[in-house]
């Protein structure tokens, strides 16, 4: 039967199996006519068909585990001695559209090793000729920008290092963790001479101000808390936040101390 160029599967003619093996059950599908040409046809060139319908295996159940349902798109030309699976057979057509640059075109400099847990922070010394690297192995690590070499690694702290940042007027460099603590070290010792307490909770994000001694933290406790560098007294602490501050920032051209703040 054929209706507008559709014409069904039963009327396809059948060949005979080379193995011995039963014909495929009968089945009720419709064999679509593919995008060839009349020419193609007229050729013998193979078509897609689309077959929905029973299973074309004899015998078993599909994938699903139900025998007689299967979707399956096969050549309508091609012998029945095998007996199709259930899975599809799908042939793929290149895309016309050009494909998308999902990164810049950049190469890999250079990679460093050394923590031993997730790098959660970083930060750049202002003359550009080492950096500093926090990690939940709770260790900061001192690196050369040239060679990419180890210069020694700081410990002092109990729990994963969320943020660090490295004073532009003094030899400092500024840590805060999970721990709730929040710590100034002295690069020239290479150790804590200072520590600040007041966070309820992990201190998440730190910034200097560029011109003026003072630190600001923001952490889990919903508090961004500014302090004195020196004496360590806290002098504001902005609440009002419903979670968890994650980023802090300041403005260089001012000297009053505007905030940005970043939640979670």
């Amino acid at each position: 039967m054929e209706y507008k160029g559709i014409k069904s599967i039963a009327e396809i003619p059948k060949q005979g199996n080379a193995r011995g093996q039963e014909p495929a059950a009968p089945s009720n599908a419709l064999a679509l006519p593919g995008p060839e040409s009349s020419r193609d046809q007229e050729k013998g060139v193979s078509q897609n068909a689309l077959v929905v319908g029973p299973s074309l295996q004899s015998r078993g159940k599909n994938e699903g585990g139900v025998p007689g349902k299967s979707t399956a798109v096969i050549p309508a030309s091609s012998s029945s001695s095998r007996n199709f699976s259930t899975s599809a057979i799908i042939e793929r057509i290149p895309s016309r559209w050009p494909r998308p640059e999902w990164h810049a075109p950049w190469k890999n400099y250079r990679v460093i090793s050394g923590h031993l847990g997730w790098v959660r922070s970083i930060a750049f010394d202002p003359s550009n000729t080492w950096f500093c690297t926090g990690s939940a192995d709770r260790t900061i690590k001192i690196w050369d920008v040239a060679s990419g070499r180890l210069k020694y690694t700081l410990t002092g702290h109990i729990e994963q290092i969320r943020g660090l940042a490295v004073s532009q007027r003094h030899t400092y460099m500024f840590s805060a963790g999970d721990d709730k603590q929040v710590k100034c070290w002295d690069l020239e010792q290479n150790k804590v001479i200072r520590s600040y307490h007041g966070h309820l909770s992990g201190v998440y994000c730190l910034a200097l101000h560029p011109t003026i001694d003072l630190l600001l933290t923001g952490g889990r406790d919903s508090v961004c808390r500014v302090w004195d560098i020196r004496t360590k007294m806290q002098a504001f602490a902005l609440a009002g936040h419903d979670n968890t501050v994650c980023s802090v920032f300041t403005r260089p051209t001012v000297d009053s101390v505007p905030l940005y703040l970043l939640l979670l």
